[in-house]
């Protein structure tokens, strides 16, 4: 993959790091919520459970009217049981587990060219083996 420099060529893209190690990803984000002047076109939704806000902060930016939550901000979390995708939360997460992501590859327009933002869509939680070890040996 590359992306494109301030000189109007490619460079090549370069992965994140995961927390400070030698492992590297892809770095992908979803906001949680949108500025009401980014959004000029698409409603708002319900916000979702507690869980995705335990401190209440998004819900009191929403009811100030500067943010909505819109379908661009859900992620569909499921979770695997007797090999069947069920409603997961998002607690079910953890670092070292291994989740099958899809993922939305949107290019952003810039001053400079243009920018490519991987967008979450859906997570599906496959294994948890890694993390569950990593809880039992803290």
């Amino acid at each position: 993959m590359f992306r494109r420099s301030g000189t109007g060529s490619y460079e090549a893209w370069q992965p994140t790091r995961v927390h400070g190690t030698a492992y590297t990803a892809i770095k992908a984000t979803t906001r949680p919520i949108t500025a009401c002047r980014l959004n000029s076109v698409e409603k708002a939704s319900k916000m979702p459970s507690r869980e995705w806000d335990p401190r209440g902060v998004l819900a009191d930016l929403i009811k100030k009217r500067t943010h909505i939550f819109t379908s661009d901000n859900e992620i569909d979390l499921k979770k695997l049981s007797k090999g069947i995708p069920i409603e997961a939360r998002p607690t079910n997460f953890r670092p070292g587990d291994i989740v099958q992501a899809e993922v939305s590859l949107i290019m952003i327009p810039t001053s400079i060219g243009r920018k490519m933002k991987i967008v979450i869509r859906r997570i599906l939680l496959l294994d948890t083996t890694l993390s569950d070890v990593s809880i039992v040996n803290t």
